[in-house]
């Protein structure tokens, strides 16, 4: 679907005037404007769908440059249900006015592909982390009792995009993008000014859970795990002298393939019976992870020696349940530094294992876990030393005196004595 829109140039002021229907924008080079209302329609006049956007005049000179946002679900007249209750939606709209609703809505692709720089790639992130402060106020304004959950990506997709910006180290570090180097530590410093607005306003006895799943840990180099499974003889390719050239599995040779990587951290094996083209027998099936798991390990960075895969976990070890064989047979657990490379997650084979990751996507977190631990913090005492993620949803259940499920996974973080004061 589409929808016209006008743009009146002035380059003499260097503003535009921008009119969608009956909305109009004015901006100056270098602002955003306010959300709009775009009305699309689907049946001729007498249906029609509401979306948002914002707009980027990005410049005039010597090219005009005009930027909008990916066209957002309309949180005052949602096309679709997205939120449970369904009108919890429009009630924050009537509260806080139009929000983003795509999830994730730090533009990373316009900055990665070069439409924002830096600096534009920060005041569009700023424009979330506002969003979403006054989106906590408002839900701080009607809250009594109940589990109350609010999550902040700011942190996270800042770290991804602006790691190298405050690394030396990293090769995509450079004097001009320094200059943004402090933004992930004044992300943080707001965050504890958060923490403590919410600690002021919550009632007393409440549980207050503060928690990341995840940390961060550079990310300087790709690894391309499908070339290395093929110059380890795991994989064989139609026509080896066009490695590099084929993206998604095109140039191989599934009936002489043992394994292959999908996915930043996933490793399959070709298994017969499970795979169309599968080769490897069950029974060759432990002999060959055991293997291909033992020069993983052994791998080293041929540039600087350092161990590149510092864990790699079976599946049949980790994870367990119905749909235990639907998950990689392997998980790769990078040495912080290195992560899989997108080429590889996609099925492409690059010339070399290992390259410099001169992206602006510059942190990560897909690394062996020890690498990246998460944040726990809490105003209870805690019953056990090595909280984990899995341990949330038991926690929570028992926090209101509610048994989980004897399948699920997980323990309470809290001691019998401070679930039974709640």
């Amino acid at each position: 679907m589409t929808r016209p829109f006008v743009v009146h140039i002035d380059r003499e002021n260097e503003t535009v005037r921008i009119n969608v229907a009956d909305e109009v924008a004015i901006l100056e080079v270098g602002e955003f404007s306010e959300w709009m209302p775009i009305e699309f329609d689907v049946m001729g006049p007498f249906s029609k769908i509401s979306g948002i956007t914002r707009f980027y005049l990005k410049a005039l000179e010597p090219h005009f440059q005009l930027y909008a946002t990916p066209i957002n679900i309309n949180p005052g007249d949602p096309a679709l249900p997205i939120s449970e209750p369904a009108g919890f939606t429009k009630n924050l709209y009537e509260k806080i006015g139009y929000y983003y609703t795509q999830g994730m809505p730090e533009d990373t692709k316009a900055f990665e592909w070069g439409i924002f720089t830096d600096a534009e790639f920060v005041k569009q992130t700023e424009i979330v982390f506002q969003e979403r402060l006054a989106m906590l106020d408002a839900v701080l304004d009607d809250y009594n009792d109940g589990f109350l959950f609010f999550y902040f990506s700011s942190i996270d997709q800042t770290c991804h995009m602006l790691w190298r910006n405050m690394d030396p180290n990293h090769p995509g570090h450079t004097a001009e993008n320094a200059k943004y180097g402090g933004r992930i530590e004044d992300l943080y410093t707001r965050m504890d000014s958060v923490l403590g607005s919410v600690r002021e306003r919550i009632p007393e006895d409440a549980t207050l859970i503060v928690m990341s799943d995840h940390g961060f840990a550079p990310y300087y180099k790709k690894v391309n795990l499908n070339t290395w499974l093929y110059e380890n003889d795991f994989m064989t390719l139609r026509k080896p002298k066009e490695v590099g050239r084929s993206p998604l599995f095109r140039n191989v040779f599934w009936r002489r393939t043992k394994a292959y990587g999908l996915g930043i951290n996933g490793l399959y094996v070709n298994l017969r019976g499970r795979e169309s083209q599968g080769i490897v027998r069950p029974e060759e099936y432990d002999a060959l992870v055991d293997e291909i798991a033992a020069k993983l390990l052994a791998y080293r960075d041929p540039e600087t020696g350092e161990q590149v895969v510092k864990r790699v976990y079976r599946a049949d070890q980790i994870y367990d349940g119905d749909a235990l064989g639907k998950a990689p047979d392997i998980i790769v657990g990078y040495t912080a530094g290195y992560r899989g490379g997108d080429d590889s997650a996609l099925g492409h084979l690059s010339k070399s294992v290992i390259s410099l990751n001169m992206d602006k996507w510059s942190g990560d977190h897909c690394m062996a876990y020890e690498e990246v631990p998460g944040i726990f913090l809490s105003n209870r005492p805690l019953a056990i030393d090595d909280p984990n993620l899995t341990d949330m949803a038991v926690t929570i259940l028992r926090l209101y005196g509610m048994e989980p499920p004897e399948n699920m996974v997980g323990r309470s973080v809290f001691s019998v004595e401070t679930l039974s004061s709640r």
